[in-house]
Parts: structure tokens; C-alpha cells; sequence
């Protein structure tokens, strides 16, 4: 449903439920608004836990490629230099 939508449920059922005034025979419009901000929270809780589940997972994999690239500057910088094919030559004089 995402946040947008469940925004827009709480609004919709808070307008039902506090200035709605008439309501037809056949359904309660200030219980239909108490159920649509009842389904809106819990929409928000479920996005926020997701997008907290998400943030958590990047975090993680962001943290890993630090710690990949850190240990291959450290290995590069262990690696004896190799000589160049001009300094390989050997010096004619």
C-alpha cells in the first residue's frame, strides 16, 4: 500500500469519522471511518518496518564493500613494485 496510501486512508477515515454528520441507513460511515484509520496505521507500521528492514540491509552491504575494498588497498600496497619495461632493460653504455 505504501506510505501515500495509507496517508490517504487515515485522512479519508478521520474525515468520516469527525465531520461526516449524516450517515445513510445501511452502513455507519463514523465506524467505516474508525476501520479505514485502523488498516492506515497499520499500513504505516508495516511500511516503516520494511523500509527499516531495507535501510538495515543496505547499510550491511555498504559496510561489506568497505571492508573489500580496504583489504584489497592493503594488499596492493604489500605487493612488491614491479619494474617497468624500461627499467627491466639492461643499460648499454
Amino acid at each position: 500500500m505504501g506510505i501515500g496510501g495509507s496517508i490517504f486512508l487515515l485522512v479519508l477515515g478521520a474525515i468520516l469519522t469527525f465531520a461526516v454528520k449524516s450517515s445513510p441507513d445501511w452502513i455507519d460511515l463514523q465506524i467505516t471511518g474508525v476501520i479505514l484509520m485502523i488498516a492506515a496505521a497499520v499500513g504505516i507500521i508495516i511500511t516503516l518496518s520494511f523500509w527499516k528492514s531495507k535501510k538495515s540491509a543496505e547499510g550491511q552491504a555498504a559496510q561489506d564493500i568497505r571492508r573489500t575494498n580496504a583489504a584489497r588497498r592493503e594488499a596492493r600496497r604489500a605487493e612488491p613494485q614491479q619494474a617497468t619495461p624500461e627499467q627491466r632493460k639492461p643499460q648499454q653504455g
